[in-house]
């Protein structure tokens, strides 16, 4: 379906370009959740959940009250006559790098409590999210009530806090399978499994001379699978088209195999190969087939470039052997749009969509030429891996 929301209707949370907004993703394949830090308009921290398989805009969160957005996900803290909320300009959300697993930190001060609010997915099998709450106590506090929910449900504890003391809490955020309707509830504080230590323990590290190089790649490693259901549905870009492409996917598949999610991206390619190309080679674009004219051929290179990536990172070539079939038909398709004496790829389509309906004529897109001359390169060194010497010669001449 069409992109129909307007995020100008409704409570600010619904809207993705808040003032200063920073998202945090965590997610597992099986859940996406997302650390809201908002500090000019909306929920100042705020906490969305979403399952990966359910593409939709920010509006469609599993957790976004119609009247209250994510406001039901601030924890309240309560003692005496006062009552605490993060102030939007002094929280401080970042992300812990010291976890064994994606961690996102949020430090804030209630009065004279010190609060410390920890958030990861503690497994790799099951669609939860822990919240880990750390209350520190400096004055005369006796006794501390804590309140949360999760668009409607409440979660509200209370307990004794001397001057000096300190308390440890948790929260349990997941998706019941059945219904997609969220729930939270009290549980106790808990490390991650060792499946999921494991893993996160296995993906790549960079170390470079400018910080901000690091952060970014650390960062990148982080966040992108957890926007990616395990079956390899993913949104082109998350809350804006709701909609996947064949190019789109293939460039995360380049991202999750230099950051080491590898099986990942094997999922992703898989998903790619079997439903997102015809029989004839035609790839689709916003979730749907086009006309010849119409068809996006940058995407056919795009796919064999992220398909030999894939062999050379994983030596997995019995993936291209299973599939290649269909990659011949991948690698064949863009010849029909050969101009006779020109020799390049002609048809009423270019790179950023526009068409004859917006006045674009036949013509030839620096982009189709491009990628699919990387793409004809790949798979011609696929075909000579696969011992197909015929293919091997055609593409590598194309």
């Amino acid at each position: 379906m069409p992109y129909t929301d307007n995020p100008a209707e409704g409570h600010p949370d619904v809207r993705t370009q808040l003032p200063d907004v920073a998202y945090f993703f965590l997610g597992n394949g099986h859940l996406t959740a997302v650390v809201q830090h908002s500090p000019r308009e909306g929920t100042p921290l705020a906490l969305a959940l979403m399952h990966p398989e359910q593409l939709g805009p920010k509006r469609a969160v599993l957790n976004m009250h119609p009247m209250h957005g994510l406001t039901d996900t601030l924890v309240r803290v309560q003692y005496g006559t006062r009552c605490f909320t993060p102030d939007p300009l002094q929280v401080r959300v970042e992300w812990d790098f010291s976890a064994p697993v994606p961690t996102v930190s949020a430090q804030w001060q209630a009065g004279d409590i010190y609060v410390v609010e920890r958030f990861f997915c503690p497994d790799r099998r099951q669609p939860r999210l822990l919240r880990e709450l750390l209350f520190q106590n400096s004055g005369p506090v006796t006794s501390v009530r804590i309140q949360t929910g999760l668009a409607g449900q409440q979660c509200e504890t209370e307990f004794p806090l001397t001057t000096g003391g300190e308390q440890h809490l948790a929260l349990e955020y997941g998706i019941e399978l059945g219904s997609l309707r969220p729930y939270c509830r009290w549980t106790r504080p808990h490390a991650p499994d060792e499946e999921a230590i494991a893993y996160w323990g296995n993906i790549h590290r960079m170390e470079t001379t400018e910080p901000r190089l690091t952060y970014l790649f650390s960062t990148a490693c982080w966040q992108l699978p957890a926007t990616i259901a395990v079956s390899g549905r993913m949104d082109a870009s998350i809350w804006q088209y709701n909609l996947e492409w064949v190019r789109d996917h293939c460039m995360n598949v380049f991202g999750l195999l230099a950051s080491g999610h590898h099986e990942l991206a094997r999922a992703v390619l898989e998903r790619v190969v079997r439903e997102f190309v015809r029989d004839d080679g035609s790839p689709i674009d916003s979730s749907r087939a086009r006309p010849p004219e119409l068809v996006e051929l940058d995407q056919n290179g795009v796919l064999l470039a992220a398909v030999y990536s894939y062999v050379c990172w994983t030596d997995d070539i019995a993936f291209a052997r299973e599939w290649w079939h269909k990659l011949i038909s991948v690698a064949e398709y863009p010849f029909r749009f050969r101009a006779k004496r020109a020799f390049l790829l002609c048809n009423a389509r270019e790179y950023w969509e526009r068409m004859p309906l917006h006045g674009v004529e036949e013509g030839f897109e620096l982009a189709y030429q491009v990628w699919m001359a990387v793409g004809w390169e790949a798979a011609a060194r696929l075909a000579k891996l696969l011992r197909d010497p015929r293919h091997a010669a055609r593409w590598a001449s194309a």
